[in-house]
Order: structure tokens, then sequence, then C-alpha cells
């Protein structure tokens, strides 16, 4: 990983709760350029974003605070320029992070905490996802809705191995759903659906955790992202996601998907 991660929450207080085990409650983009990133996002969903502290600041969306960007530094000019990084909540914070590093994993950033608000740790899988692991003591409310982390996957080269790994560091059990052309692989704790798990085909690409925003208007999206200096990874195609989805990249280099929400009656 060439990004620099050894910043703390990015340094933004974040509102979290006594969560359940591998919910995600926070999502940090770590970037060279947090004022391009902001003009762009800005932009596109309409967030409120305003500086917390020294080259970090706090995402709002509707009023609720949702994510963190960091401005940093990058250690290989020729590695990622950005990474949305994901954060998922474990009851033993210190045991899960002594388990992933027996486990193969690489700790970027030991336990810290924020006073009042989270204990966390930033690491990397045995296959070079980054990730957050959160003990959160503030209670956090985002709603599904336009312009909110709607869902988060894992994308990982051997899903069996990841799903082995992230059952023994945060307590994932594997599910699956029947679709109608194939079966979708999920984390899931208590019962509930906390993430999926995709197995890339190409080997050439790097394994991470991506995060899903909700968007009223697809298309109108892609194009307006497009528009403001963003770059379509991977185009709506009705073979993924009954082409409701799209991965998308800030200027910046800062990856996500996109996925567009049903529309809700009164």
């Amino acid at each position: 990983m060439a990004l620099v991660l050894t910043v703390g929450l990015l340094g933004v207080a974040i509102p979290v709760q006594a969560a359940a085990p591998g919910q995600v409650v926070w999502v940090d983009l770590l970037t060279e350029d947090a004022a391009t990133a902001i003009d762009f996002y800005q932009q596109l969903l309409g967030w409120k974003i305003e500086p917390y502290s020294s080259g970090n600041f706090v995402v709002s969306n509707d009023g609720h605070p949702i994510a963190g960007i960091s401005e940093i530094k990058n250690t290989d000019p020729e590695g990622e320029e950005a990474l949305w990084l994901v954060g998922m909540a474990v009851p033993d914070l210190a045991d899960s992070v002594a388990t992933a590093r027996k486990l193969g994993a690489k700790v970027h950033r030991d336990v810290g905490r924020v006073e009042g608000f989270a204990s966390f740790a930033i690491l990397e899988d045995p296959q070079g996802a980054a990730f957050m692991l959160l003990a959160p003591e503030r209670p956090f409310e985002e709603p599904k809705t336009v312009g909110s982390w709607v869902w988060t996957e894992l994308w990982t080269h051997d899903t069996e191995a990841a799903s082995k790994f992230y059952g023994n560091v945060i307590g994932y059990e594997q599910a699956e759903i029947d679709r109608s052309d194939d079966a979708y692989l999920l984390f899931q704790t208590e019962g509930a659906h906390r993430a999926g798990l995709v197995e890339i085909e190409n080997k050439q690409v790097d394994p991470i955790w991506a995060p899903y925003l909700g968007v009223a208007d697809l298309a109108a999206t892609v194009a307006q992202a497009e528009g403001l200096g963003g770059r379509v990874l991977l185009a709506p195609d009705p073979k993924l996601g009954e082409g409701r989805v799209a991965l998308l990249a800030d200027p910046t280099g800062g990856a996500f998907f996109v996925y567009e929400l049903e529309e809700k009656t009164p």
C-alpha cells in the first residue's frame, strides 16, 4: 500500500455507536489533493464538507456526518493517488488487531483513540486490502439515502482466504444469495448482511474495500462525474446490479461505486 496510512481517523471526531460486530460505521478518503476532491464531491453529491483540523475535513449529508477527508502524502509516485478507507466495528479492538497481525495482516496504525468517539486501528489484510477497525463510543445514525453510504464490498483475489481471515478478525460468517445468473457472497454477523464479497478475476487489479453511495439518477450522476473531472471505471451494465451500478473515480483517484436507489413511495 503506497499511501501513508498513519493518520488516526484522519483527525475527524466521528459520531459512531456501540455498533453490531462487523457493521460498517465510518469511511475516510485519503487523498493527496483534498481541495480537488472536496470540490468534486460537493458538486456531485451536494455534501457539506467542513475543515476539522490541519489537512482534515468532515463530510455531512443532510446533516448527518458520514465520512472524513484527509490530505496525505504518497510514498510511491506510481502508487494509488487516493483511497476510500472503510471502517468496521469490533467488540474487542486490541484482540482483533492482535489476531489480524498473527494471520499476516500489516498494521499501519496500531490502536489509538479519539476521546469520546472511538478507538481505532488501520490495517492491510494479507491480500493487500486496507481497512479500519473501530470500537465506537458514540451513537451513529446514517439513513440509507441519496448521498449516503448504502453498501460495501470487499473485492479480493481469494474469497475463501478472505472469508477465513475476516471471520477470525471480525467474526464475519460467509453467506450467499442466489441470483438468476450466479450466487452473491456476503459477510454477515448476527444474521444481518454487513458487506459483499467479490472475487477479482483480473489478478493485476489490487484488492480493495469498495463503498457504495446512493444516487437518485445513475446516468445523470455518471455524466456529471465525468464533467467534473472524474473517471468511469465500470460503466452501468444490465449484467451488473440490474444496470443500477457504476464504478467511478474522483479526480484524485479515489474509487467508489454509485447505486441508483429505488424511488420511495410516501
